[in-house]
């Protein structure tokens, strides 16, 4: 996949709002989405979006990661997707 983490997120976002009464905008991204009422079928229905809207595919190592998942947060699925965010370098005094 050839897009950035926030470019991501903001599809993730704006697909979810497309087909759900929950605004993932407000929700913590570490907050996992299960508990929100998100299930299998949402999640598939996401990916499957996501990758119309991309034009592009889902690698299937990207979907194995994804099944592997303890915790359906939106910084779970953006890791599994695109790999984890990297640190930010910080600058000494």
């Amino acid at each position: 996949m050839n897009v950035d983490r926030e470019e991501l997120y903001d599809l993730i976002v704006a697909t979810a709002a497309d087909g759900e009464e929950i605004d993932l905008s407000t929700v913590a991204r570490d907050a996992d989405l299960v508990g929100l009422g998100f299930d299998s079928l949402h999640f598939t229905t996401l990916l499957i979006e996501v990758e119309e809207r991309l034009g592009d595919e889902i690698t299937p190592e990207a979907f194995d990661r994804f099944a592997d998942l303890e915790v359906f947060s939106l910084d779970a699925i953006l890791d599994a997707l695109i790999g984890p965010a990297r640190p930010r370098s910080v600058s000494g005094p």
